[in-house]
């Protein structure tokens, strides 16, 4: 089992892998026009929620005492796994 703070460290990897897709992906967006660029915009702002939730967690986790560590990590883990495949299905709509 990873240590805290090899787990900490391979949760944010993760995280700024798919923000860097995520840039990558909002780049492609400019391409699109009308309403299928209206509805990716709104897409992606929801994405980007889910980024912002997620790395609120990864700090909380960061923080939190050794009493509620295992608590927030399974919040931390659920948290990633609804913004990876919101990244996912955003992936598809471009």
């Amino acid at each position: 089992m990873a240590t805290r703070e090899e787990y900490l460290e391979k949760v944010k990897a993760q995280l700024d892998n798919l923000n860097a897709e995520l840039n990558t992906l909002e780049a492609k967006l400019s391409e699109k026009t009308g309403p299928a660029r209206e509805r990716a915009a709104a897409e992606l702002a929801k994405v980007r929620q889910g980024y912002d939730k997620t790395k609120g967690k990864l700090d909380e986790l960061r923080e939190a005492g050794a009493d509620s560590y295992d608590s927030v990590r399974g919040e931390v883990e659920h948290v990633w796994k609804a913004f990876k495949s919101s990244v996912n299905y955003f992936k598809s709509q471009i």
